[in-house]
């Protein structure tokens, strides 16, 4: 009926080895780790707009690897199971979901065109918007961009009122996020990330163990950050991307064209499968 449903049963801990019916019970076992484990997590959800948008297919297969967006019950944890056995995860139409992808993608586009001044690009969003993040673009009070500029750094002034829209709209995405930190004892980030059974499996090494659990040679705090839902972290990975200032390059897939940070001088594409599609393409053309 248009709706993604969270998909979920309770871990192998949980006292219900058997179902209604008296059966034992399968477990899927989900490993909860933070979302932000995953470096390419703000790409791969930007990325569900390339290659005609994000189809019910693509949108389903994200979900089953990263989850829904928003929390059932926002006063829980996000990996809380709640009283049906189901986990955390609010449904949601196939339709709002698919606007969170293009309103993301808009945001990453319009970050790529200020940053390389394509002021033409940015103009033809003003006079025809596409999507949401246009229509803020061309509903924006331009006239106090005009005086706004004056007092920038700004080359001109559509870039100036990009700018404040860009800026605007990420930040009304990061309300919800708190910053926290993080132990300076805490173990290794290669440890943290392990499975559970992994970590279990490699403290039992006592001579790896006494190297892991050794007192750091400088004790550092880190910075950590608690997300509101699925969707929040997401755009702190995206905010922590672009305030980063990284490299960018556009990827050279005509059916994507999704930026993407320029880790290597020889790197044409995002991921894998664009340069397979791209090099199936070349040889349809032949």
């Amino acid at each position: 009926m248009g709706k993604i449903y969270a998909d979920g049963d309770r871990r192998e801990e949980d006292d219900r080895p058997f179902d209604e019916a008296g059966n034992p019970r399968k477990y899927k076992n989900y490993d909860r780790l933070s979302p932000l484990s995953d470096p390419d997590l703000f790409q791969s959800f930007a990325r569900l707009a390339s290659h005609n948008g994000p189809s019910d297919k693509r949108i389903l297969k994200w979900v089953e690897e990263h989850g829904l967006l928003h929390r059932a019950d926002p006063t829980l944890d996000g990996d809380a199971f709640m009283p049906d056995g189901g986990v955390n995860q609010a449904d949601m139409t196939v339709t709002a979901f698919g606007v969170e992808v293009c309103h993301l993608r808009a945001l990453l586009d319009l970050y790529i065109q200020i940053r390389e001044r394509r002021t033409d690009e940015i103009k033809r969003r003003i006079s025809d918007p596409m999507s949401s993040v246009d229509e803020e673009l061309a509903c924006g009070p331009y006239f106090q961009a005009q005086l706004g500029k004056i007092f920038s750094r700004a080359p001109d002034v559509t870039l100036y009122h990009a700018d404040e829209v860009l800026c605007r709209l990420v930040s009304q995405k990061l309300e919800g996020i708190r910053p926290h930190l993080t132990s300076g004892f805490a173990l290794p980030e290669e440890v943290r990330s392990l499975k559970s059974r992994e970590a279990l499996a490699l403290l039992k090494d006592k001579d790896k163990a006494s190297r892991i659990l050794a007192p750091p040679k400088t004790y550092r705090l880190q910075p950590s950050w608690s997300c509101s839902d699925l969707l929040g972290a997401i755009y702190l990975q995206f905010y922590l991307w672009i305030s980063g200032n990284k490299p960018v390059r556009i990827c050279e897939n005509e059916n994507c064209r999704m930026p993407f940070p320029a880790t290597r001088t020889n790197k044409r594409f995002c991921n894998d499968s664009c340069a397979s599609g791209a090099r199936y393409h070349r040889k349809k053309k032949r």
